[in-house]
């Protein structure tokens, strides 16, 4: 069996919701009392801490044989035990579970030292127990544990073997259905998830820490056997494409269980680069309803399109109020993005002239480059050139960036020569661009001292 050195000292009792170490579980009037108690072996993962605290759960923690025991004698009665042990015995408390289980109590357990009498505990009997985590398929795929509130992929497949004992197989007593199981279909002491005592017990054969799907399937264990707390709501960011009419950005809205009365909410949104009534339908007394037992919602925000080029835009839909859920923290606000989908125009450049000279008094000493675009742009287009040939600018000529502005077709720039004392050969500066090259001859200044050469 392995065991972390954690173990080796008690844990003192802790309410998860609230964070209190060491202090007396305080739960809400109508709230479940929910135990658990929490001992991996060494690499699982504990699913049930996380999945109580998504359904918005307060529990008390247990992770010792002796603090267990004595949670089930003397700090009950508890609506739910959960036994999450791979890495220590639990037989001392097997009395105080079964007296919590026929007082009406309900319950579930993964283990790995399954007696007959902890299972009888679940209306199963052991089959013969495993030492290799072993795939769980599910005999009755409509079952809520493998459907609400989140889907369970199945088989359930463990993605490590990090303990030393991994579970067991199981039959069944009186009052025990099996839903999942060790073989493809229903087979006589293959069973693995067992649900007992009229609906109030479940078991699972195998170490769910074992198991990447276990924190779906344990937050199902707990909405099955006592439902969700408050929910937490929280609003997913989202995006569209622009298109050339009328296209929509759709917020998933998304409850961490769902509500027996339903919920409601109420947004508004704000304009971020994008513009309310230009590039969008905003508003400023949206709502919202979920209906009881969905878990999801949609809020809908339409989006105009038009053929101009531009950069995407957002907005923000903010939430105001919540009645039947809680905010999730830092989750009051969706950011929507409104895809740009109009290509950029194209682009045509133009030079005034091919050949400059240094001699500003006799010839040009500049070339206008000229680029026109299709059509506008409602962003800045930056003709980015690359430059080569045997001349080298800032040096034999100067040559700005040349960038058309937004809701503008045209711009120029000019080459122009530095004009030096050097008699030299001709040079060239090519401009490249979109695949097109613009060459210009550079003319030095011819010496003026002397007669000509013949």
């Amino acid at each position: 069996m392995k065991k972390s050195s954690r173990y080796s000292v008690a844990k003192p009792l802790v309410v998860f919701a609230t964070l209190v170490v060491g202090a007396s579980p305080t739960f809400a009037a109508d709230a479940p009392r929910i135990l658990l108690h929490n001992s991996p072996c060494v690499g699982s993962q504990e699913h049930f801490p996380g999945a109580l605290n998504n359904l918005g759960h307060a529990f008390t923690e247990t992770d010792t044989q002796s603090a267990l025991a004595q949670a089930l004698a003397n700090d009950g009665p508890w609506d739910l035990v959960i036994v999450d042990e791979y890495s220590d015995f639990i037989d001392s408390a097997a009395g105080a579970l079964a007296a919590h289980v026929d007082s009406g109590g309900k319950a579930y357990m993964n283990y790995w030292n399954w007696t007959p009498t902890l299972a009888s505990i679940f209306d199963a009997t052991v089959s013969a127990s495993y030492s290799a985590p072993v795939a769980i398929n599910d005999w009755d795929s409509a079952h809520t544990l493998f459907n609400s509130p989140g889907a369970v992929s199945t088989p359930l497949t463990p993605d490590r073997d990090t303990c030393f004992t991994d579970g067991a197989r199981f039959g069944l007593e009186s009052g025990g259905v099996a839903v999942g199981g060790y073989s493809g279909s229903p087979s006589a002491n293959q069973a693995g998830i067992i649900v007992g005592n009229d609906g109030r017990t479940v078991l699972f054969g195998g170490i769910l820490g074992l198991f990447d799907e276990g924190a779906a399937f344990a937050e199902n264990v707990v909405a099955f056997l006592v439902g969700g707390g408050t929910s937490q709501l929280s609003v997913e960011d989202a995006q569209a494409a622009e298109t050339d009419t009328t296209a929509a950005v759709d917020f998933v809205v998304q409850l961490s269980a769902s509500s027996d009365s339903g919920v409601t909410l109420s947004y508004h949104t704000e304009d971020g680069t994008a513009v309310d009534g230009e590039d969008y339908q905003g508003t400023q007394s949206g709502s919202l309803t979920i209906p009881a037992g969905q878990t999801s919602g949609m809020i809908s925000v339409p989006v105009f399109g038009d053929s101009l080029h531009e950069g995407d835009e957002t907005f923000l839909v903010i939430i105001d109020s919540v009645s039947g859920a809680e905010l999730a923290d830092d989750d009051d606000q969706a950011e929507g993005t409104i895809v740009n989908d109009d290509a950029a125009p194209t682009v045509s450049i133009a030079l005034s002239a091919t050949r400059v000279y240094e001699d500003p008094d006799r010839r040009r000493p500049s070339s206008t480059i000229t680029a026109t675009l299709s059509e506008v742009s409602g962003l800045d287009t930056v003709i980015d050139f690359a430059l080569s040939g045997t001349a080298t600018v800032d040096v034999d000529y100067t040559l700005p960036a040349l960038v058309v502005p937004a809701g503008q077709t045209q711009a120029s720039v000019h080459l122009t020569v530095i004009e030096d004392e050097i008699n030299e050969r001709v040079e060239t500066a090519t401009l490249s661009y979109a695949g097109s090259d613009y060459e210009v001859e550079i003319h030095s200044k011819r010496a003026r001292s002397g007669r000509r050469g013949r």
